[in-house]
């Protein structure tokens, strides 16, 4: 289970979206993006930059790079309220 922000459609696969947070490890400058792809979302009912709590299985896969990438296959996806503290820290 995640909370993560609706970011934007994979667009190279049908019902595959992008879900992020953002991610700090020391200070303001160096704020990174975290990118979850979830797998069996309706990005019809999302509204980008909007926060959702994702249920759902993680299955580790090959990507084009002949790397691998893990991957949520959703169960549920439920709009919540924004976190108090947006930023995830890594300190």
């Amino acid at each position: 289970e995640i909370n993560a922000y609706y970011y934007e459609d994979d667009k190279r696969y049908e019902n595959v979206s992008l879900f992020g947070r953002e991610a700090m490890v020391c200070c303001a400058n160096d704020v990174q993006k975290i990118c979850f792809t979830v797998v069996g979302v309706e990005s019809s009912k999302l509204v980008k930059g909007k926060y959702y709590h994702i249920k759902g299985n993680i299955h580790v896969l090959p990507d084009d790079n002949n790397m691998k990438t893990c991957v949520i296959y959703s169960e549920d996806i439920v709009n919540i309220k924004a976190p108090e503290e947006p930023l995830v820290n890594f300190n």
